[in-house]
């Protein structure tokens, strides 16, 4: 990728999907959401060379995956130099909205 100054800027994304649980599907209900969630999709952005992933540039990245009206449903859950974004989605691939405290300890386990 090309940033500002032609600088090339490598960067590793490792997307992963699981399966959603019966207890999570009742929390998002719970929550108020309408669609039932199937799966946690999970993207990490790395910098194979260890720096920093700068926050704004990741954000841009999981932009262009998930649609400009459901973008609210993804959470992001960094470290200090990884940057790694989380969101539920039903059996459509369509985002679900979800409270933030389904993923807590998330980034210890990520």
């Amino acid at each position: 990728m090309d940033i500002q100054g032609g600088e090339s800027l490598p960067l590793t994304f490792t997307v992963s999907r699981h399966r959603v649980g019966e207890r999570a599907k009742a929390r998002v209900l719970g929550y108020g959401e309408k669609r039932v969630p199937s799966y946690l999709i999970t993207v990490r952005i790395t910098d194979p060379t260890g720096r920093p992933v700068s926050p704004s540039l990741a954000e841009a990245w999981v932009r262009a995956l998930v649609p400009e009206d459901l973008v609210s449903a993804v959470h992001e859950i960094s470290s200090s130099s990884a940057a790694t974004f989380v969101w539920l989605v039903d059996s459509a691939y369509t985002p679900v909205h979800s409270p933030l405290s389904l993923f807590e300890g998330f980034s210890q386990a990520a």
